[in-house]
């Protein structure tokens, strides 16, 4: 016995609908992993870092976990901030990212 075609035709948009979502989600890997690139990380070119300067780059930045402290990215930029043994906030400027 066979089904009108009217009751079949969701089955048929959903199966439409899983092959476009499974397109549109290899596509976008597909871009994602073109766009990566490797960068190196290159020595600060200021001995000195303002206090401002720093505070600035934390409040702006994207904050990763390191055991040595925190570690900050902003534009290319990288900061590690920590406590030091004498409880004061000690805020280094590691280095620039570079390609």
């Amino acid at each position: 016995q066979q089904i009108p075609d009217h009751f079949n035709l969701p089955r048929r948009k959903a199966n439409e609908m899983k092959k476009t979502l499974g397109l549109a989600f290899i596509l976008i890997s597909f871009f994602t992993n073109a766009q990566a690139k490797q960068f190196s990380l290159s020595e600060a070119d200021d001995a000195y870092i303002s206090l401002n300067e720093c505070l600035y780059a934390l409040s702006k930045g994207t904050r990763l976990s390191s055991s040595s402290g925190d570690i900050f990215i902003y534009q290319t930029q990288v900061w590690q901030i920590f406590f030091s043994d004498d409880q004061k906030y000690v805020c280094n400027l590691i280095g620039k990212l570079t390609e």
